[in-house]
């Protein structure tokens, strides 16, 4: 099943539009008069995010870039640059803005008209997920340094941090109307804090 869906994304990303001699698009992402190549990606996909509007995807990958594509053409838009190592996850904010994580331990925010807007430190290994609030004022990103951190989108930072004392937090989610936050890390157990990482509410191991 995953290989199915891993060669339809491949399909969709690599098509090629135009048959023409063509150059590399670099204008803003709504103009489409002009031919242009579809570079791709170079390395393994790692991630994919949907703008609210569906009009936008985003892909991430091995090859340390971040492009953007057209859904309703399948169209590569643009392709974003500026991360050390590999990028592993990416989070639209809004139609306009969105996040990206890396193994260099950097969170990037990005428009995507303009590029790079800010720069989000505080973790000491690889950034490995992140997740945005209903009200889109905060994120949580984890890592590979144990960390599960809460950021605000507007100012950058650091609200609240918790160190897990596990090697790797693979993934944490706001739930409950971003009263509770789930997490899962590599040891295969899900826990579970209150909104501001203070209390934890419960454990869950998986066998």
């Amino acid at each position: 099943m995953k290989k199915k869906l891993f060669i339809k994304v491949l399909v969709l990303i690599f098509s090629v539009v135009s048959s023409c001699e063509a150059k590399t698009y670099k204008g803003k992402v709504d103009n489409l008069s002009k031919p242009f190549v579809q570079n791709g990606h170079f390395g393994r996909i790692t991630s994919l995010t949907l703008s609210p509007n569906s009009r936008y995807l985003l892909s991430s990958s091995r090859d340390n870039r971040i492009t953007l594509w057209d859904v309703a053409t399948g169209r590569e838009l643009k392709s974003y640059e500026g991360h050390s190592d590999y990028v592993r996850d990416i989070k639209f904010i809004d139609n306009n803005n969105f996040l990206s994580a890396s193994q260099d331990a950097i969170i990037k925010l990005w428009n995507i008209d303009n590029g790079e807007k800010k720069y989000f430190f505080g973790h000491r290994g690889g950034v490995r997920s992140l997740n945005i609030s209903k009200n889109k004022k905060r994120f949580i990103s984890t890592g590979g340094d144990g960390k599960i951190i809460i950021w605000n989108i507007k100012n950058g930072n650091i609200e609240h941090f918790i160190n897990t004392n596990r090697s790797s937090v693979n993934d944490a989610i706001y739930a409950n109307e971003d009263n509770t936050i789930y997490s899962i890390n590599t040891k295969k157990t899900i826990q579970v804090y209150d909104k501001l990482l203070k209390n934890k509410i419960d454990e869950y191991y998986i066998h």
